[in-house]
């Protein structure tokens, strides 16, 4: 078996490439004509993919897996799927969501249970032991997403059910080999389920991609798979979005870029439209997430989309995909009585939802990935674009008035030039409040 799966790993590079070409023709109509707003994203993931950042603050993106699988390909290849005994994973599901896809991901067969694996073709040899007496699953067909380990995929004879597959990848990009690792699993179901529960309680201009189900070998530290859904919205073809990367980049089929049509569009001044359409309601929206959820986000441009009308004019909605990076503060949610119990877990809730690191998650959500990544994306087409006087500093700047101005409509002060000290404050004086007051509800 050792031998075969040799073969197979070395050949299976070339049928794949070959097959893919000449499926894509077919496969790529099918899903433009049937699911229009899916398929709209999915050119911005491909066509429009920037991965201009601040080096001082992110570590810039080295992907050393083959360029065959890169979004900037927009290749349609196969992944295989195997059949594997369910008791050599921990598997968590949100049933409600993973029901919407219509897919089988477990079969009985001869009194055992089996679970449903998708492998990223590059990842066969990695996963060697584990599927080499596995029967293989259902034809997927897959396309890269602007996070190559994230592939939209679809069943081969339905394109109507696509969806996510975030798949292990054993390739280094960004200086990190790509795949998942087992407190991950658990903590993007678990988000999920926290996010579900709090949906009454979260601000109406925020929107995520429900992770539905996560699997994770025992045993193993890294390797795992997770599914993810399309927003019931963007499901059903009522409302578009790009994410923010997107919309400082010029195509190499267009003349101009998404931010240049919207400030054509615009009666303000260039500035205004910044601050009105970006980074006032966003300023807003992690102020509520952080204060009254105590959640940070990954705020960069990847993972961060914004909702678009017909004409491309982006709409002060935000969408977020990819809970690997979102962190609940889940003791200051326990004062605030917002419990979740029966989080998934696989090692313990500290490590597995990275309690431990609160406090760095917040800074980082705004100061490394928002600045970092998006602000100075932005800035560099809003340059090139000739608005010098709205450089990077500058979008900075106005990005923390609009935190600054948040938090004071709550009544708590962060001064300009202590922005990350002042913030730590207000957290703990928000903190000390509502304690208090959930006190005294206590004893009335």
């Amino acid at each position: 078996m050792k031998t075969l799966l040799n073969v197979l790993t070395s050949t299976y590079f070339f049928w794949t490439s070959v097959f893919g070409i000449l499926s894509g023709f077919q496969a790529v109509p099918a899903l433009a004509s049937s699911l229009t707003p899916q398929a709209q994203l999915l050119r911005f993931e491909q066509a429009y993919v920037n991965r201009t950042l601040d080096e001082n603050r992110i570590v810039a993106l080295k992907n050393y897996q083959n360029s065959f699988f890169s979004p900037e390909e927009a290749q349609v290849f196969d992944v295989p799927s195997f059949w594997v005994e369910a008791g050599k994973f921990h598997v968590f599901e949100i049933p409600h969501h993973l029901k919407k896809l219509d897919i089988s991901w477990t079969k009985t067969s001869s009194g055992k249970k089996y679970i449903l694996f998708l492998v990223h073709p590059e990842s066969l040899d990695f996963y060697r032991t584990l599927i080499q007496d596995a029967k293989p699953g259902p034809r997927f067909l897959v396309t890269a997403t602007a996070s190559s380990r994230t592939l939209l995929m679809w069943p081969a004879d339905n394109p109507e059910k696509s969806f996510f597959g975030k798949l292990s990848l054993d390739k280094e990009v960004a200086g990190v080999v790509r795949t998942i690792p087992a407190g991950e699993i658990a903590r993007s179901i678990g988000t999920t389920q926290i996010l579900d529960q709090s949906a009454d309680k979260l601000p109406d201009n925020f929107h995520f991609f429900p992770e539905a189900l996560g699997v994770m070998p025992k045993g193993w530290e890294r390797g795992g798979m997770i599914i993810r859904l399309f927003p019931s919205e963007m499901q059903e073809r009522r409302k578009r979005v790009m994410p923010l990367f997107a919309l400082y980049t010029k195509p190499a089929d267009r003349k101009t870029s998404p931010i240049e049509d919207n400030l054509r569009l615009y009666a303000g001044t260039p500035e205004d439209f910044v601050v009105t359409q970006i980074l006032k309601p966003f300023a807003a929206l992690w102020t509520e997430l952080v204060l009254e959820h105590r959640l940070a986000i990954e705020a960069h441009a990847q993972n961060v989309l914004i909702q678009i009308n017909s004409k491309g004019q982006i709409e002060p909605h935000f969408y977020f995909r990819d809970f690997g990076g979102f962190n609940f503060d889940l003791d200051s949610r326990a004062s605030l009585n917002l419990n979740v119990s029966n989080l998934p877990v696989i090692h313990n809730i500290q490590d597995d939802y990275h309690q431990h690191h609160s406090l760095s998650a917040l800074q980082s959500s705004v100061g490394v990935y928002f600045e970092g990544g998006f602000l100075f994306g932005l800035a560099e087409e809003l340059k090139r674009l000739g608005y010098k006087n709205l450089n990077y500093e500058k979008l900075i700047t106005l990005s923390r008035q609009q935190i600054i101005n948040s938090f004071k409509e709550r009544g708590l002060n962060i001064r300009s030039e202590n922005f990350w000290s002042d913030l730590q404050i207000a957290l703990t004086r928000s903190q000390k409040t509502i304690s208090s007051k959930t006190c005294r509800s206590a004893l009335i």
